[in-house]
């Protein structure tokens, strides 16, 4: 077992100050640059070492091969630089740029499925990297949720923890020859394709992934509840029954098939499948005319949903100048004016303060518009939504308060500075917030102690605050709001 790095320099310059977890490649902690102005953080990542002294020379060629691989991704901008890499007491570091966000498991969470247009603007950010990747005849064997980040400063996808990193782990199944003692794949079952878990990982092998990563996001259903038939040859099934237009559903099929033949061969491919599938060129789609049937019943005339700014006529809210502020992702004006939009549906404006029994029967067509707006134009950081999967993560159980558990929560949520609660003017306004900052102020957390507003919306009737919200994202589909 290795020693702690915690507090060590390492060659001269990086100090180690945090540690972040441990896999079967290695370790890997947080440091900072000592050499550079301003001390920048970075991630130091040290390799499984193998005992055997007869295999050092076999170790530190495969090392030198595999560090430039990574020297030569790190130039796409939206994958992580190596800063540098090297050998110390025959043991092997990466350095690596750290990456300050939140990964996509913040943003794919099971039980709230993403609309159509957030997973097709997913699919192609991810296959615009991979593209890069796969050009240079690289497969990353190891795409997820928590290995594709969200970048806080301009809030681009990142992709991280490539796959050749862990391969080295294989060398500690080397014999004194240098032979490989056992075969290991290098991935995470639930995302890995058939071929790449019996170690012949290929191109079409990370579009596997992929098509996984969205089945879950489209579906909301947990990776492990994504079926497979095996009387078809292990076909993904269990998702095809979800509302989805056909053409991304043929899409996501390919992506996933079975034999690694049958898919597409690379990013390129995949990516050139989904210009013809944006909802914005659909029309008038089948679930669009389920809508309006449903829409009918519900007593909202066809006229008013086909022009769709008419919505807004069933909230009490007014919430133009609220999207404005999200769109221009200006996070400060559009915190300060959810709270005046809060205080006012509930009639508390006068108050300056919302009562627990406001927030139990606050409208419930009004809470989830409000949460879906900051959901979809933070792309999932923000949110009502973000805040309650982070309560609930933290330890907290709604309905009931317990001062440790909150704290923790508090302090996840960035509300909290070295066991303080801080004031409205400290919060963070700026796109490298930590996930579930926003939209946040000191009377609107006093409702959040028992999780009361997270209990309002999962008690909002199904029938209400579902066609509000599906409403909102079918007219957002159609470009009618922007």
């Amino acid at each position: 077992m290795h020693d702690s790095l915690l507090h060590r320099t390492l060659l001269g310059r990086y100090r180690i100050t945090q540690f972040l977890g441990k896999g079967g490649f290695g370790e890997t902690y947080l440091a900072i640059d000592m050499a550079l102005p301003g001390h920048p953080q970075c991630v130091v990542k040290r390799l499984m070492k193998n005992p055997n002294p007869k295999v050092l020379h076999i170790t530190r060629r495969l090392f030198g091969t595999e560090a430039t691989t990574l020297y030569k991704l790190g130039t796409h901008n939206n994958i992580p630089q190596l800063l540098a890499h090297f050998e110390e007491d025959g043991e092997f570091y990466l350095v690596q740029e750290f990456i300050k966000g939140h990964d996509l498991t913040e943003e794919i969470i099971p039980g709230q499925p993403l609309d159509e247009t957030s997973v097709i603007q997913l699919l192609k950010e991810i296959l615009e990297i991979l593209k890069y990747v796969h050009k240079n005849n690289i497969i990353h064997r190891d795409i997820k949720p928590s290995n594709l980040m969200r970048r806080g400063q301009d809030n681009q996808v990142v992709m991280i923890d490539f796959g050749a990193v862990k391969e080295l782990s294989v060398l500690s199944s080397l014999d004194d020859e240098g032979n490989r003692t056992t075969t290991i794949p290098v991935g995470t079952p639930v995302y890995m394709a058939p071929e790449q878990n019996n170690g012949h990982p290929q191109l079409c092998s990370d579009i596997y992934a992929i098509g996984m990563i969205a089945i879950q996001a489209i579906t909301g259903l947990d990776p492990g509840e994504i079926r497979r038939n095996q009387d078809t040859a292990g076909e993904v099934i269990g998702w095809e029954n979800f509302q989805i237009s056909q053409k991304l559903a043929n899409v996501l099929k390919k992506m996933v098939r079975y034999n690694y033949k049958e898919r597409y061969k690379n990013a390129t491919q995949a990516l050139q499948a989904l210009v013809n599938i944006s909802p914005k060129q659909r029309k008038f789609p089948v679930k669009v005319i389920i809508s309006s049937v449903i829409a009918a019943i519900a007593g909202i005339s066809l006229f008013s949903i086909i022009r769709c700014n008419n919505l807004q006529s069933n909230l009490i809210g007014n919430y133009n100048q609220l999207e404005k502020y999200l769109k221009t992702k200006d996070w400060q004006k559009a915190n300060q004016e959810t709270i005046d939009i809060m205080l006012k549906v509930t009639k508390q404006d006068s108050e300056g303060f919302l009562y627990i029994n406001t927030i139990n029967t606050f409208p419930c067509k009004d809470l989830v518009y409000l949460n879906q707006l900051w959901q979809d134009y933070s792309q999932g950081k923000f949110g009502f939504r973000a805040q309650k999967s982070k309560y609930e993560k933290t330890g907290n159980t709604i309905g009931r308060y317990n001062e440790n558990t909150f704290n923790k929560f508090g302090e996840n949520a960035g509300w909290q500075q070295q066991g303080v609660w801080i004031s409205d003017l400290e919060l963070d306004f700026s796109n490298e917030a930590l996930p579930g900052h926003l939209p946040s102020s000191t009377i609107l957390r006093d409702a959040l102690r028992k999780g009361e507003l997270f209990s309002r919306m999962n008690n909002c009737p199904p029938n209400i605050s579902g066609l509000t919200q599906y409403f909102y994202i079918w007219c957002k589909n159609l470009s009618f709001f922007r």
